[in-house]
């Protein structure tokens, strides 16, 4: 099974453990089968999970090994507004 952003929040969440979201300051994501589908886009589920962490206060980034310019598109969709981490970044 593909672990998703998503999955792991939702699970935590119907566990009743969505308090212990509070506890992160930072969550890192990586692109290529995590946060993108098998389409390469990012999930409603999984914009839905970042944004109930930002909401929440948890910063939100990715580390890829994409080059900068392949990772800035996917940065801008989600609204990332601190440093990403790429390959050649």
């Amino acid at each position: 099974m593909q672990y998703t952003i998503y999955n792991i929040i939702d699970t935590d969440v119907k566990r009743g453990k969505e308090k212990l979201l509070l506890n992160y300051k930072l969550v890192v994501v990586d692109l290529d089968d995590s946060l993108l589908n098998c389409v390469s886009q990012i999930s409603e589920g999984n914009q839905r999970a970042i944004k109930k962490a930002r909401d929440k206060g948890v910063m939100v980034t990715i580390a890829t090994g994409r080059i900068f310019s392949s990772a800035l598109p996917f940065a801008k969709q989600l609204g990332i507004n601190i440093p990403i981490i790429s390959c050649q970044g």
